[in-house]
């Protein structure tokens, strides 16, 4: 349709009229200067978008472009049968550009919904430069008319003042009577006006301890229609996830109108108490519920990342796991990771980040995995499921991540090696000249120096470890270094977190070397673990020690940081892990 309903409470007109003398204005104004269409803008937005049927809410639409504008035509609204548009006024904004003045117009309409429901206000459209702009589809939803009843006397929801008429009701009502456990639904109070109150007091909410709370940002500035009167609204709005099933009440609101509120008259404050709701809490069907079912509820996605695909053993990297969309996103618990062989995973550092859109709790989860392989080759991590149940299909969804490949080189000492030992097998020759005997290399003659000096060494450190050997040497000496060597940590703690973990690290990597007679090089938490158990020292003396390498590792390959606090409490821990081990020790002999 080409033309607009401008209504008044008795009748509805049918006329542009208003718009013609406003943009013959506007198009004197800037007469001197033509805009091009490439550089025209048009949007337009709703607010409220969620009313009542008593109730309106505000269209407006915006053109905007980097040059002036000349012979704008007004929008194109077609709106019925659903809402009836009143033409609310225009307003513009100007910007100084190199060659001018360039405006930013905005066109208002009061809607006023016509039925109940959710509807979409597609068919927007301005015209401007031979060329028609259409603005995206916009929703608007319309829920039943607010109670039709404005008492003339005082009454628990509503006071209307006999002398100067000024009128107050409040309401309060959910959008689900009867929700699933940990399902959102909408708690929303509102105080219907005629008079601003003086001082202002915000509503008292009743207790919701039955529910995990979330308040959603305050509305102000709408307006319903009741019995003819027109109100101005302020609305409160709560974000309710049921905690258990079964019946519970919400009880009544309160909210208190002072004494002064009445021309100073010596009446006592009036509280208006809203209706108690009455919710029907449904458990989750057992129907079809995954085993790795973890309480969400909603409507969510999940998506994995890694931002290396080659690493080497016994380097970590970071697994990012996205929990995303609407529903309890603060109350996700952790994915379900499936078992992957030749890994160690760590516990993950859990983000989140929450907003509202449509009076919809909705945000992402983000979890960070730290995983360090144990072996080279290809490291294939699966498909990762996240089980949800969805409130609108009574039943479970499941969403999964793609699967990744990883490639796991070698160490690059043991890839030294095996380059070494091919570089043997290779044919000698080179360049084309005659073949050397090895006896006559001084590679050869290099290589039995070097073994000979090797067994010199060998037979020199076994003899000091025959003269130290566990049952005679004293067990506090490699206590005593590896206290030290933690003690000397502590005054790295300044220069960063990852080198005071590793240094700690390092610290009770050599004290299990010296304990247990085995080289320090290549231990890590789980092989610590297994030459314990293989030591026989008791699990308990262990689980410490193991639990602080953790901590080292996690810090040392993950990109996060640690405060003092965070270090001297692991110095204390490493201390007391070796403490224990001594005793698992003692108690051994």
């Amino acid at each position: 349709m080409r033309a607009l309903h401008f209504c008044t409470q008795e009748k509805c007109v049918l006329s542009t009229r208003p718009f013609v003398l406003v943009l013959y204005l506007v198009s004197i104004f800037f007469y001197s200067s033509v805009a091009h269409s490439q550089d025209i803008n048009v949007s337009a937005k709703v607010n409220p978008q969620q009313i009542h049927r008593n109730e309106r809410t505000t269209l407006q639409v915006t053109i905007s472009g980097k040059t002036q504008l000349k012979h704008i035509q007004p929008p194109e609204l077609e709106l019925l049968p659903e809402f009836i548009a009143t033409y609310a006024g225009l307003s513009d904004e100007y910007r100084w550009l190199e060659n001018g003045i360039a405006p930013s117009i905005t066109w208002s309409y009061e809607l006023i919904p016509q039925k109940i429901g959710k509807f979409t206000l597609k068919k927007i459209r301005v015209l401007y430069g031979g060329k028609t702009h259409v603005v995206d589809a916009l929703s608007v939803t319309v829920l039943p008319p607010l109670q039709q009843r404005v008492e003339n006397e005082s009454s628990p929801d509503a006071f209307t003042d006999a002398l100067s008429g000024s009128a107050h009701k409040i309401v309060a009502f959910v959008d689900n009577t009867r929700p699933y456990i940990n399902e959102q639904i909408t708690y929303t109070f509102r105080h219907l006006y005629t008079t601003q109150l003086p001082s202002g007091d915000s509503p008292n909410l009743p207790s919701m301890s039955d529910f995990w709370t979330r308040e959603f940002s305050a509305k102000n500035g709408l307006t319903a229609v009741i019995g003819g009167t027109k109100y101005r609204v302020s609305e409160t709005r709560v974000a309710l996830f049921p905690i258990a099933a079964g019946q519970t009440t919400i009880e009544s609101a309160r909210l208190m109108l002072p004494a002064s509120f009445d021309f100073g008259r010596s009446d006592v404050p009036k509280n208006l108490l809203t209706t108690p709701i009455g919710i029907d809490v449904r458990p989750l069907t057992q129907v079809g519920k995954p085993a790795n079912f973890t309480g969400a509820v909603g409507e969510y996605q999940i998506a994995a990342e890694v931002k290396q695909t080659e690493i080497r053993v016994g380097a970590g990297f970071t697994l990012w796991l996205r929990v995303f969309g609407a529903g309890n996103i603060e109350t996700l618990k952790s994915p379900s990771l499936p078992s992957i062989p030749d890994v160690t995973i760590y516990d993950p550092k859990v983000t989140t980040e929450v907003d509202e859109a449509d009076s919809k709790v909705q945000g992402r989860r983000t979890y960070e995995y730290v995983v360090i392989p144990s072996q080279a080759g290809s490291l294939t991590i699966p498909g990762i499921a996240y089980p949800y149940f969805h409130p609108k299909k009574n039943g479970y969804q499941v969403t999964q991540t793609a699967t990744i490949t990883i490639t796991v080189l070698p160490e690059l000492m043991a890839e030294a090696q095996l380059l070494s030992n091919n570089n043997k097998q290779r044919d000698p020759k080179g360049g084309g000249g005659a073949t050397v005997p090895f006896y006559k290399r001084a590679s050869f003659w290099g290589l039995q120096l070097l073994l000979l000096v090797g067994g010199l060494a060998v037979w020199h450190y076994q003899r000091k470890r025959a003269k130290l050997s566990p049952d005679r040497r004293p067990p506090q000496n490699a206590e005593s270094s590896a206290l030290k060597a933690i003690e000397a940590a502590e005054k790295t703690m300044e220069r960063g977190s990852v080198v005071f973990f590793t240094t700690i690290a390092n610290s009770l990597y050599q004290y299990i070397g010296d304990i247990l007679n085995i080289s320090p090089t290549g231990l890590n938490p789980d092989g610590v673990h297994h030459q314990c158990l293989k030591a026989s020292i008791p699990e308990s003396a262990t689980k410490q020690l193991v639990e602080v390498l953790m901590q080292c590792d996690h810090v040392r390959f993950a990109p996060v940081s640690s405060s003092q606090d965070d270090m001297k409490n692991t110095s204390q821990r490493a201390k007391a892990a070796i403490h224990n081990i001594e005793n698992g020790l003692s108690g051994r002999k």
